[in-house]
């Protein structure tokens, strides 16, 4: 893929994706409001922390990495960030652990299959360091609610499946307006070629008999002024000059095509060279 396109579609999953990170640092923040508000015992300025490093992140990201490995540093970056959220906030019992598989999605969708497994891997991992490394939320772990349990699942799983529905019909879309525009832009070529093509056509074809009339324009030029009809000889000389504009704009034409006007040139031999053109311009004109 030519390396225009490979960092058009490297800015297309970055923007999209940034997008995704300031939603998600929102949706961070409004959790944490209504954890405080239903005077749930966590940590809430580690939390907030959190927050506030996937918003900075974002800055730092889009400013001072290169664009080939944004995507890749803010995938591992929030797999990161999403794992110390979920520690500060119940590990394993938390609901949300169902947004490791956003990173597994959205790095299938961007970054190939190297980069898909690892992502998996280090998701997996993250997961697993929850079991031994968590703050406990007794709300969360003794499921006095059990009902209460299920509709964090269920949010979480909502918010999931919106996340990589967004994240896909996104690319998506953006795959389609890049398809549409390389076959509007292979249309342009193909036009462009068969004006190429006639261009080179007409400038072949037209350069013998400019180069005819050009010999014959000289002729009478020739001929004209030896017979002293200044007139005559002053006509022919600017049909001469126009046949030679005639074939510079030629030769410009062909040149633009990609082609020279006439036959590829070919090494002769001197003496059947002048030999040719003795045959072809007579007794008359050879000793001219």
């Amino acid at each position: 893929m030519p390396l225009t396109a490979r960092l058009s579609d490297a800015n297309s999953a970055w923007t999209t994706l940034s997008r995704l990170r300031w939603l998600a640092a929102a949706g961070q923040l409004i959790v944490l409001g209504l954890v405080m508000w239903a005077d749930f015992k966590l940590p809430n300025a580690a939390i907030f922390g959190v927050a506030m490093v996937t918003a900075s992140s974002n800055v730092i990201l889009g400013r001072w990495v290169s664009l080939a490995w944004r995507v890749q540093v803010a995938v591992v970056l929030d797999i990161v960030l999403l794992t110390a959220l979920l520690g500060l906030a119940g590990g394993p019992h938390n609901p949300f652990t169902a947004l490791y598989l956003v990173h597994t999605a959205l790095s299938a969708a961007l970054l190939g299959p190297r980069w898909t497994w690892g992502v998996a891997l280090l998701s997996t991992f993250g997961y697993a360091a929850l079991f031994p490394w968590h703050y406990p939320v007794h709300e969360i772990m003794q499921h006095h609610d059990p009902t209460a349990h299920l509709r964090g699942m269920w949010v979480a799983f909502a918010i999931t499946s919106v996340a990589i529905a967004f994240f896909v019909a996104r690319l998506a879309a953006v795959a389609r307006d890049q398809a549409e525009a390389l076959i509007a832009a292979a249309a342009r070529a193909d036009r462009l070629a068969s004006l190429t093509t006639l261009a080179a056509g007409a400038a072949h074809e037209l350069g013998s008999p400019l180069t005819t009339i050009a010999i014959a324009a000289k002729e009478l030029e020739n001929g004209a002024r030896q017979a002293g009809r200044e007139t005559d000889a002053e006509d022919a000389k600017l049909i001469g000059e126009e046949t030679a504009r005639c074939r510079e704009i030629l030769q410009e034409i062909a040149g633009r095509a990609g082609t020279g006007v006439g036959e590829a040139p070919e090494r002769v031999d001197g003496e059947w060279l002048e030999a040719e053109l003795r045959r072809a311009l007579g007794e008359a004109l050879s000793a001219r």
